[in-house]
C-alpha cells in the first residue's frame, strides 16, 4: 500500500499536530514530532498529556476564542510557554468536521528562538532607553543630586530592582558613605547602620571591587563576605550586582542594584549599569572641576582680601607705632640732658611700650603671612597642654602683674596631653592670653579651664580661656575670625591690636584638627574655647 502523502507531510512537518474533541478535549491525534516530545497519547485529555499530567483543566485554555473565531471561519492564533517543555510555542488552533464531529485542529510552532531574540531587543530598546534618559537627565537637570536621583530612580524602575544605592569611598578610604539612594516602595526600611560601612572590617567586599572590577552575585551568601551578605540578607536583600565607579583610575565608589530574589545578573544588564557608570565617573568629574573652579575663585577673593589687609597694617598699624618710637626717642634725645630722671624714665616707658606694641604685631604679622603662603609644616608630638600654658602665663606675667589681674589654671583632669604642634598651640596660647590681660581692667581675673571633650570619633581637652573684661557686642562675635571684617578694639589701658591674633589661632587650631569659638557678654567677659585632640599612642 502506497504512504498516505498527507500522513507522510504531517509527519515531517517541523511542527507539533494535534487533534482532539471538543467535547471531551481528549487527544485523538499526535503527529511523529509530537509523539517524541510527548509520548503516545493513551485517551488521555490535552492537559493531561500536553501539560504534564497535570490534574485540572489549564486556566489559560483557549477553547472559547477557537469556537468564536470558527464562526469567521479563521484560526485562533496564540502563544504559551510550556512548562512541560520549558519552550514557548505557537499555536494555530481551528475548529473542523473529521469522521461527522467537531474536533480541534492544532499546529504548534517552537518560537523560544524568537521570543529569546523579542526579549533581547526588548532589553536593547529599554536600555537604549535608561542610557537616552541619563544623558538626558545630566543634560537637562541643574542640580547635581537631584540629576543622580532622578537617573537612580528610573533605572531601577526599569531593570525591576528592589534597591539601587551609591555610596562615595571617603579620601582615607575607611569609609563607603551611602550618597544616593532609591528603594522600591515595598523595600523593607533600612536601618542607618547599613548607610555607612567600615570598609577595613571583612564585612566589606572591597578587595574584590578592586581585583574584579565588579562583583556579580545570584547569591549573596556564597559569593560576598559572610558578615556583608548576612546583613543585607535580614532587609530581604538576596542578589547584589556592584560596579566600581573610577575617576582615573583610583576607586571613587559604586553602584549597587540589590534584589530580593535569587537572579542571575545579565550579561546585557553589567554591560549596562558598567556604562551608566562610565557615565557617573565623567559627570563626578565635570562636578569636582566646577568645585575646584569654585574653590579656586574663593581662594582668589580671599587672597586679594588678605593682600589688602597686609597693605592696611604696614600702611597703618605698622608704620604709627614705629613713627611713635621714632617720635619720643627724638624728643627724648633733644631733652636728654634737660629733664630730671623720673621725666626720662617715663619716656623710655613710653618707648617701651610703643616697642612691644610693635613687635607683638610684627610677629604676628609675619606668622600669618607664612599661613597665607601655605609655608608653615604641621609638626604634632605629644605634650603637656597645661604646662605650656603655665610657660606663657610666665612669659606674660609683667602685664598681668601691672594690672594686678589675678590668674589662675583649673584642669578637670590630673592627665593634660595633647597632640598637636606644639609651637602653634603656644601661639594661640600666648595670642588669646595676651587678648584677655589687654581688655581686662585693673584687679580683674582670668581662669583657664582644662576639661575633657569627647566627640564620636574622637577624644579632646577644651581648654577655656575666661576674662572678667569688657565683653564683645554679640553682634561683633562672628566678625573677629573674618579678615574681610577688619574687626579691631582698643584695650582698657588704649592696647592696640590688628585682628590679626584671632586669625592665626583659628587657622592654627584647625589645622591641628580642633575647633574654637566665643561667649561673651559686654561689660561681663569672653570666653575663648578651644579643643585640641588627645595624645596618639
Amino acid at each position: 500500500m502506497k504512504p498516505n502523502i498527507t500522513e507522510i507531510l504531517i509527519n515531517n512537518i517541523d511542527a507539533i499536530v494535534n487533534m482532539r474533541d471538543i467535547e471531551t478535549d481528549k487527544v485523538i491525534y499526535i503527529n511523529k514530532k509530537g509523539i517524541e516530545l510527548f509520548g503516545n497519547t493513551n485517551d488521555k485529555k490535552c492537559w493531561e498529556y500536553l501539560h504534564n499530567n497535570i490534574s485540572e483543566q489549564c486556566s489559560f485554555c483557549p477553547k472559547k476564542y477557537i469556537i468564536e473565531y470558527a464562526k469567521l471561519d479563521r484560526p485562533y492564533i496564540w502563544e504559551i510557554y510550556n512548562n512541560n517543555l520549558n519552550k514557548w510555542y505557537e499555536h494555530h488552533s481551528k475548529v473542523i468536521d473529521y469522521e461527522s464531529k467537531k474536533v480541534i485542529l492544532e499546529i504548534s510552532y517552537d518560537i523560544t528562538d524568537r521570543k529569546k531574540d523579542e526579549k533581547k531587543i526588548l532589553s536593547f530598546l529599554n536600555y537604549q532607553n535608561i542610557i537616552s534618559h541619563v544623558a538626558e537627565s545630566f543634560t537637562n537637570i541643574k542640580n547635581f543630586k537631584d540629576k543622580v536621583n532622578d537617573i537612580i530612580n528610573f533605572i531601577g524602575n526599569n531593570l525591576n530592582a528592589k534597591r539601587i544605592i551609591i555610596r562615595e569611598i571617603s579620601k582615607d578610604e575607611r569609609y563607603a558613605s551611602v550618597s544616593y539612594q532609591w528603594k522600591h516602595r515595598d523595600m523593607k526600611s533600612m536601618l542607618t547602620a547599613l548607610e555607612e560601612i567600615d570598609i577595613h572590617k571583612d564585612s566589606f567586599p572591597l578587595q574584590e571591587l578592586k581585583d574584579k572590577g565588579r562583583i556579580k552575585s545570584k547569591d549573596i551568601k556564597t559569593d560576598f563576605h559572610e558578615n556583608y551578605a548576612e546583613i543585607l540578607s535580614q532587609f530581604g536583600i538576596e542578589s547584589v550586582l556592584i560596579i566600581p565607579i573610577k575617576i582615573d583610575n583610583i576607586l571613587h565608589g559604586y553602584i549597587s542594584v540589590q534584589d530580593s530574589t535569587k537572579r542571575d545578573w545579565t550579561a546585557a544588564e553589567i554591560k549596562l549599569m558598567k556604562t551608566i557608570a562610565v557615565i557617573f565617573s565623567n559627570a563626578y568629574i565635570r562636578k569636582l572641576s566646577q568645585e575646584k573652579l569654585v574653590e579656586s575663585e574663593q581662594n582668589l577673593r580671599k587672597a586679594n582680601i588678605s593682600k589688602d589687609k597686609f597693605f592696611s597694617i604696614i600702611a597703618h598699624d605698622l608704620k604709627n607705632p614705629i613713627f611713635s618710637v621714632i617720635n619720643l626717642s627724638d624728643y627724648l634725645l633733644k631733652n636728654l640732658y634737660k629733664w630730671e630722671i623720673p621725666k626720662i624714665q617715663q619716656f623710655v616707658s613710653y618707648i617701651n611700650k610703643a616697642a612691644n606694641q610693635n613687635y607683638e604685631l610684627l610677629e604676628n604679622l609675619l606668622i600669618w603671612a607664612r599661613t597665607q603662603s601655605k609655608s608653615i609644616t604641621i609638626e604634632s608630638t605629644n605634650f603637656d597642654i597645661y604646662k605650656e600654658i603655665h610657660a606663657n602665663q610666665q612669659l606674660l606675667n609683667n602685664l598681668l602683674l601691672n594690672k594686678q589681674i589675678k590668674f589662675s589654671i583649673e584642669k578637670e583632669n590630673k592627665k593634660t596631653i595633647v597632640f598637636a604642634d606644639k609651637n602653634m598651640i603656644s601661639t594661640v596660647i600666648r595670642n588669646l592670653l595676651s587678648n584677655a590681660i589687654k581688655f581686662t581692667d585693673q584687679r580683674g581675673e582670668i581662669k583657664v579651664l582644662i576639661k575633657d571633650y569627647n566627640s564620636e570619633k574622637q577624644q579632646y581637652k577644651q581648654i577655656t580661656i575666661q576674662d572678667t573684661g569688657v565683653g564683645i557686642e554679640e553682634k561683633n562675635i562672628p566678625k573677629l575670625f573674618k579678615i574681610d571684617e577688619n574687626y579691631s578694639t582698643h584695650g582698657t589701658e588704649e592696647e592696640t591690636g590688628s585682628g590679626l591674633g584671632l586669625l592665626i589661632c583659628k587657622e592654627f587650631i584647625e589645622a591641628n584638627k580642633g575647633e574654637i569659638k566665643v561667649e561673651s557678654k559686654v561689660n561681663t567677659g569672653s570666653k575663648f574655647i578651644f579643643t585640641i585632640p588627645t595624645e596618639k599612642n
